[in-house]
């Protein structure tokens, strides 16, 4: 059930806007969030929120089983209401510490191993292929004297 919009200007002096407003943007967002929910993704992470430490602390404890536990599904000693109901199933989730969000890449959360790799091997070799031109063109500019070979040095440290 949706809750009704309020009525008193003290909504108004908060935020800024008018009460009934405010209402259309949420009944909008809600309605978008129905649809959303009803349509099938697939779910590369979750990121789920505690309100305190202690239930976080909880649930880790809860829910942490081993690497190998996870790979192969073993579901025993696993009480089923820990598991994730997936088509029956009951899969068992890779339940971890989270780290901090300014240390996850969210334009590639959702990239495999394989395109992640792929990229850090290009790149390693693109910074390579940078610094062996680099080295070449510095042994070659030597003979031109101290600030030519300096130059070249700064232009190849912002480079790479």
């Amino acid at each position: 059930r949706v809750a009704t919009a309020p009525k008193s200007t003290l909504w108004k002096r908060l935020t800024g806007q008018c009460p009934h407003t405010a209402y259309k943007k949420f009944l909008s967002t809600y309605d978008t969030i129905k649809e959303l929910a009803k349509a099938k993704c697939n779910v590369t992470d979750v990121f789920v929120v505690f309100e305190s430490e202690r239930a976080q602390r909880m649930a880790l404890q809860k829910l942490s089983v081993g690497r190998y536990h996870i790979w192969k599904n073993e579901k025993k000693d696993f009480p089923n209401e820990y598991r994730f109901p997936d088509g029956g199933k009951g899969v068992i989730l890779d339940v971890s510490e989270p780290s901090e969000p300014s240390a996850i890449r969210w334009k590639d959360i959702a990239a495999t191993d394989f395109q992640r790799n792929t990229r850090i091997l290009l790149s390693t070799l693109l910074s390579l292929a940078f610094i062996y031109a680099g080295a070449t063109l510095i042994m070659f500019q030597r003979s031109q004297g101290g600030a030519v070979v300096a130059l070249w040095i700064a232009v190849l440290n912002v480079i790479t």
